[in-house]
Order: C-alpha cells, then sequence, then structure tokens
C-alpha cells in the first residue's frame, strides 16, 4: 500500500531510495517562529527521503536541510507525516526543490551505486554484452574495489594511530598497475587501427606519454646501469 499524508493524499515514491541512517538538522517556520530540530534519516534518495523527528514541520512547510557530515545544505517542502512506530515520533517526507547527489554524503552514493551494480549484474546475465565492453567493467571494478580497501585500511589505521605509509604506497602501486594495463590496452587497440589518428585527445596522450617516458627514463637510469 502506498504511504498517506496526512491530508490522504499518496506520498511520492522516489524509485531510487534507499535505507540510511544519518543526523540532519531540520530548520522551518510556523506561525511565525523559527524552529530547529534534530532527525535522522530512514531513507534517502537524489529527490528526497524520510526522516525520523520527535517534533515535526507541518504538512506542506518548507524546510532547510543542513547535513553536519557533508558540509551542504538543501531546501525541501514536506509531502507527507505520520506517526512512527511507538508513537514517540513521526515520519516526515521530504522532497527536494532540487535533486542532489551529493547532500546525504559518500555513505548514500555507496549504496546506490551498489545497487545499481547489482541491476546490472542482473542485466549483464540476461543480456548479449560486447567481450571488451565487459572486459573494461571488470577491470574498472576491480581497481574501484583495490582503491576502497586501501581507502578503508587507511581509516582504520588512522583512527587506530598506526602508521599508514605502507597503505597508501599500496595506492600508488595500484595506480601504477592500472596505467600499466591501460597503456598497453591503448597500444593494442592503436595496432590493430581502432583508433584514427584524428581521434580526440590522442595528441593529448602523446604529449602526456612523453613526460612520463622522460621521467621514467630519469627514474628507472640508476637500475639499468
Amino acid at each position: 500500500m502506498p504511504e498517506k499524508s496526512q491530508g490522504g493524499d499518496p506520498v511520492p515514491r522516489f524509485a531510487e531510495r534507499l535505507p540510511l541512517e544519518i543526523l540532519l538538522e531540520v530548520l522551518w517556520s510556523e506561525q511565525d517562529a523559527g524552529h530547529s530540530e534534530p532527525a535522522h534519516t530512514l531513507q534517502a534518495a537524489s529527490h528526497g527521503g524520510v526522516l525520523q523527528m520527535k517534533k515535526s514541520p507541518p504538512l506542506g512547510a518548507e524546510t532547510t536541510l543542513t547535513n553536519p557530515l557533508s558540509g551542504e545544505s538543501v531546501v525541501a517542502r514536506v509531502v507527507g507525516v505520520q506517526p512512527a512506530c511507538g508513537g514517540s515520533s513521526s515520519e516526515v517526507t521530504v522532497q527536494f526543490r532540487s535533486p542532489s547527489e551529493t547532500f546525504w554524503g559518500p555513505s548514500f552514493r555507496l549504496k546506490k551505486t551498489t545497487a545499481e551494480l547489482a541491476e546490472l549484474e542482473r542485466a549483464i546475465r540476461c543480456g548479449d554484452v560486447n567481450p571488451r565492453a565487459l572486459r573494461e567493467f571488470r577491470d574498472a571494478v576491480d581497481h574501484i574495489r583495490k582503491t576502497a580497501w586501501v581507502v578503508q585500511e587507511w581509516g582504520e589505521r588512522k583512527a587506530q594511530g598506526r602508521e599508514t605509509e605502507t597503505v597508501l604506497s599500496l595506492l600508488t602501486l595500484e595506480r601504477i598497475r592500472r596505467a600499466t594495463q591501460l597503456t598497453n590496452d591503448l597500444a593494442t587497440d592503436l595496432q590493430s587501427k581502432e583508433i584514427a589518428p584524428q581521434t580526440t585527445g590522442l595528441y593529448e596522450l602523446f604529449s602526456a606519454v612523453e613526460r612520463l617516458h622522460r621521467v621514467l627514463s630519469t627514474l628507472c637510469a640508476p637500475h639499468g646501469a
């Protein structure tokens, strides 16, 4: 059954609404007085979300939501209010004046990406996918997975007061591995004439590779002597 607002109208549901728990500050005006109330999210989407609050703004009120983690504020309208389980608070559905992919912070974007990847996996299983496109996708996912592990390990070590330099060096090694792989793939494409001389960005790539070659020549010279 769809949610109902206090006025009985269906509350809009956003297709990408995902479970998310973060703290927010909600500001609104009521009867010529300003109100400020903490809230925590139950669900979030790029167009709005569902908040749990002890004191809720009235239906139709325009509010300002502030996320202390992302440092962003958005203007949102209250489109639904209903009692939460237990009756001591309310579930407030809000709709942003303008969609935002960043307001909820990295946690929402990670959840959304995870959901999209799960949907993409189902599509890949059922569809006819170009092998090269699939290989590039797998390589990109593998790179993200390794980078995410390094970031997580770095954060845990920093929180525990342990050294982090060795973890950061792993990130450099991953960048080298990825650059080597991309360079070899590009060389294969060039040899097979899949990339034309007039391809946009080709000369910028040539300059970048020349610069990289000069730096590597200096760096690797002692080892080859």
